[in-house]
């Protein structure tokens, strides 16, 4: 032994730790991204067990708070605007507005009223709901969600495979010459040292191959960091090279994901000019992103409507799913006084009126809105000035005309846009189209994909028309409408069953079970 072992004990430790780290590194990787894959899942399991919940009991309707973990079938929530919905259940009474985003990867609020499935973890965006729970724990929508991802298995490459059929091979080659050389010593009459033989077979053994591909991975994900992009797996770099077919979810990935104020559209009588007056004085209190980039389009345009101080200290008309408008009252003779903050805000808007500024529009005269609210001042009549849904308005507007107004909305959401309803009081003035606009250069990008031979399909759960605009508008070359999220794991287990390397990019929740099934999986960073 003495003979053999020329070196110290430490120097055959120091060559066993590098080999095991050899071996190791081979796997570092995948292990990784498969530990942070579990932390997503965990999290996403979060979002149901830690929301607290306003359940309803006794006679007297008494609400206390409990863990929505401790709600069974047939118990009954009450849930108000801003609150997460607990569990998945059925409307008993109320209207509202929910945003599903999260789960459904759609910026628009779902309008709910009673006998309407709601699920759990999506926020009540206005007024409040009383719902009865209907699924046990553990078997809700986002419990199906995490199901989806736990089983979906990305499947192996075509070069992952030939190289575990090579790496195979060349273990069972090597393991049959050590096992010969030790035939032939005995045959030979030597003596063969097991020790050296197990020493060359671990020297033979193609496990730095193994190796080599983590680095040139971990070298990979370095390379694109510079880029922004963060890479969980050397694997899915190595995919995506072989990427023939790119899946994209619509909102949050082509599109902004959330609607922006796109053109004013007037109604007869009336001019753009109008309907820019009326829409931005609806919206002026209007927090959400709606109705921000209103204001926004009307400053850019310059169509500032007259009394700013009076619509500035206006009562608010809240918004909700009752009625489905919102907007101002005020009247016009009423004395006010602006304090600091809404004086400085008044000094502001009026740089943007007509007239001001190097890039104001010449008009002719006050536009027929600033007659109208001049006309109510004198007359000393309570003004009221709405934006809406044009279903809901058209049930209270007595001056417009109905035929005119449903072809102009109709024209609006054939360009994939939303119309929306301005009013004074009982008369129609025009309409505002909203508009998920595609994001900066998505074209461009996309075009550049197309460059390479890769086909590209977009996913999303909006009608046919406004996915069929979209679609065009980015220039993609497949696109499926009303798809939901076992629809977009069912396209992607389809296309690889034809032989395809499939690349999937989504943002939201409702993406998950695909994104984790594709070949290569692509999370955009903001989204919905």
């Amino acid at each position: 032994p003495k003979e053999f072992a020329s070196q110290t004990p430490i120097f055959y430790y120091e060559v066993a730790v590098i080999l095991i780290i050899t071996v190791w590194f081979a796997t570092f990787s995948e292990a990784l991204s498969e530990a942070q894959a579990k932390a997503r899942v965990d999290s996403l399991r979060s979002l149901e067990k830690e929301v607290s919940a306003r359940k309803i009991v006794g006679e007297g309707k008494k609400e206390v708070i409990v863990t929505s973990t401790s709600l069974k079938p047939g118990d009954e929530v009450l849930v108000y605007v801003g609150e997460i919905i607990p569990r998945d259940g059925l409307v008993c009474e109320g209207k509202a507005f929910v945003d599903e985003s999260m789960m459904t990867g759609e910026s628009n609020p779902v309008f709910k009223d009673k006998d309407d499935h709601v699920i759990g973890g999506t926020r009540i965006a206005s007024d409040k709901l009383r719902i009865e729970i209907t699924a046990e724990v553990g078997r809700s929508f986002l419990d199906e969600m995490v199901s989806l991802i736990e089983s979906a298995t990305r499947p192996k490459t075509k070069n992952e495979i030939a190289l575990t059929i090579l790496l195979a091979g060349l273990s069972l080659i090597f393991l049959m010459v050590v096992g010969s050389l030790l035939f032939f010593a005995n045959f030979l009459g030597y003596i063969a040292d097991i020790a050296m033989l197990i020493a060359l077979l671990v020297a033979l053994m193609p496990t730095t191959i193994g190796g080599l591909l983590s680095a040139i991975g971990v070298a990979g994900i370095t390379r694109i960091g510079r880029d922004n992009i963060v890479a969980k797996s050397g694997k899915g770099i190595e995919a995506a090279g072989d990427c023939d077919i790119l899946i994209l979810d619509k909102t949050g990935t082509i599109t902004e994901g959330s609607r922006s104020a796109n053109e004013f559209v007037p109604l007869q009588k009336y001019t753009e000019r109008d309907v820019g007056q009326a829409a931005f004085a609806a919206s002026i209190h209007d927090t959400t992103h709606e109705g921000k980039s209103i204001v926004h389009l009307a400053e850019e345009k310059r169509f500032i409507p007259p009394l700013i101080e009076k619509i500035l200290t206006a009562r608010k008309i809240e918004f909700s799913a009752e009625t489905r408008f919102s907007g101002l009252e005020f009247m016009p003779n009423k004395r006010i006084a602006l304090d600091t903050e809404l004086q400085e805000e008044a000094t502001s808007i009026h740089k943007f009126e007509d007239g001001n500024g190097e890039e104001a529009p010449r008009t002719n005269g006050p536009s027929r809105v600033s007659s109208m609210l001049s006309e109510l001042e004198q007359r000393n009549e309570e003004v009221k000035i709405l934006k809406g849904s044009v279903d809901a308005m058209l049930k209270f507007l007595t001056h417009v005309n109905e035929a005119e107004l449903k072809w102009k909305a109709q024209e609006i959401s054939k360009n994939g846009e939303t119309p929306l309803l301005i009013a004074i009081n009982s008369e129609g003035i025009g309409l505002v189209a909203l508009k998920d606009n595609l994001k900066e250069n998505i074209r461009q990008k996309l075009d550049e994909v197309h460059a390479t031979g890769i086909t590209t399909v977009m996913l999303t759960g909006d009608n046919q028309l406004t996915a069929q605009v979209i679609g065009k508008e980015a220039n993609v070359d497949q696109v499926m409408a009303e798809a939901k999220p076992t629809d977009k794991l069912v396209r992607v287990e389809e296309e690889q069953s034809k032989g395809h390397v499939i690349g999937m990019v989504g943002d939201g929740t409702n993406d998950a079970p695909a994104l984790a099934k594709a070949n290569v999986g692509l999370a955009m960073n903001s989204g919905t």
